[in-house]
């Protein structure tokens, strides 16, 4: 169904040279008809976290960037302040180094192994490094993790709210 309306799309209001190869004319087809990934050339997406490069610059707290970071990973060894407790975040899960995700409110927060598990994530108190709150992910689907609520979170969105104050 999807490839008929974006057919009829493309020979309706397309503004391409019918004579065109395909990709010409596909850039005019809308998002909402294709979706996001087909929708936008490849150079144009973020790389996906998993395969964004390592940057081993040495970085403050004050550097780190407020919003996820689309072009790179930063590791924890380019911390410059980086406590022990987060170096070591992933080792027992086969993922020595923990990768910079972004800040939530006043928290900084660590991610070591991959998206989807297993993995565990750290957030850190930007004032008072300290303070670290730890949430795992097993490859399972099986989630927990205190906040600084002092409450147990099965859901990561509900640890997440909880650095929030929520």
């Amino acid at each position: 169904m999807r490839a008929i309306a974006i057919d009829c799309w493309l020979r309706r209001f397309s503004w391409s040279d019918p004579r065109d190869d395909f990709a010409t004319s596909y850039r005019s087809v809308p998002a909402a008809l294709i979706g996001y990934k087909e929708a936008v050339p490849p150079s144009d997406r973020p790389l996906p976290a998993d395969e964004r490069p390592v940057d081993p610059t040495p970085v403050h707290t004050a550097d780190l960037p407020p919003t996820p970071t689309r072009d790179r990973n930063i590791p924890a060894t380019a911390w410059v302040e980086a406590p022990a407790a987060l170096l070591a975040l992933g080792e027992d899960i086969g993922e020595p180094v923990a990768m910079y995700k972004r800040r939530i409110g006043e928290w900084l927060l660590w991610r070591a192994g991959p998206s989807r598990g297993p993995a565990r994530y750290m957030a850190l108190h930007e004032d008072d490094l300290t303070d670290a709150h730890s949430f795992d992910l097993s490859v399972a689907g099986r989630t927990a993790g205190r906040g600084p609520d002092g409450e147990e979170h099965e859901s990561f969105r509900a640890w997440k709210q909880s650095l929030l104050g929520r």
